[in-house]
């Protein structure tokens, strides 16, 4: 019993030291950074994140991501941004600008960085900008069948959506378009990455909806459809 003990107090003092030799996307206390291989710390860091607004802004701000800090807008209690930031660009990939939360700005940068870049370079191709049809929209649900009684996430900024990429040479692959054209591949590639960020997707497999667009939501239940 005593050296359990002494073995999960020196492995704390490994984690919690500031000079910990851990690396710092195996330490739980050290904040996320998008630009670090994946490991299974990742997903705390990026938790811890999403959840403070001025966490959120920081790893951002390490990144290089290019987009400006605004103050909450509360509408209603059904239709507000908070954490409220003008989003323009990802690393080196243009988006927007487009108001939004951070933390959909962020899950935006770590799809962008381990999704969309490695889904591109497996088809020979370079993403430069992300075209979307907008993050904020006080409104409820739509559905095939009309409206419905439920407050969509866009209604809290809580979703954005993608209709298209912009390449290096010039093209822009546009999901109406393209879904099933020549870039098939690298769209569904993208799409099924954006899973892995996002905890709601929705794309033109789902409905007529969507033909368009991918519905990329922050809060759900895994749906990757």
């Amino acid at each position: 019993m005593v050296s359990i003990t002494l073995l999960v107090i020196g492995i704390s003092v490994a984690v919690l030291h500031p000079d910990s030799p851990l690396p710092s996307q195996w330490n739980p206390t050290k904040d996320l950074s998008i630009d670090a291989p994946l490991t299974p710390i990742t997903r705390v860091q990026m938790l811890r994140a999403t959840r403070d607004g001025a966490t959120c802004a920081k790893v951002l701000h390490a990144y290089g991501a290019r987009f400006d800090e605004l103050p909450n807008l509360d509408r209603s209690e059904n239709c507000h941004i908070h954490d409220r930031v003008r989003l323009r660009a990802v690393g080196d990939v243009r988006v927007g600008p487009v108001e939004t939360r951070c933390d959909i700005a962020l899950r935006l940068a770590m799809w962008e960085r381990h999704g969309i870049r490695r889904a591109a370079q497996a088809a020979g191709l370079r993403v430069t900008r992300l075209f979307h049809q907008g993050s904020y929209n006080c409104r409820k649900i739509r559905t095939t069948r009309g409206g419905a009684d439920d407050w969509s996430q866009h209604a809290t900024a809580g979703a954005i959506d993608i209709r298209a990429f912009g390449l290096e040479d010039g093209r822009q692959l546009a999901l109406l378009r393209h879904w099933d054209g020549e870039n098939a591949g690298f769209l569904r590639a993208a799409w099924r990455t954006s899973c892995d960020w996002f905890k709601l997707v929705l794309s033109p497999e789902y409905n007529s909806l969507h033909a368009d667009h991918l519905h990329l939501q922050a809060s759900g239940w895994g749906v990757c459809r």
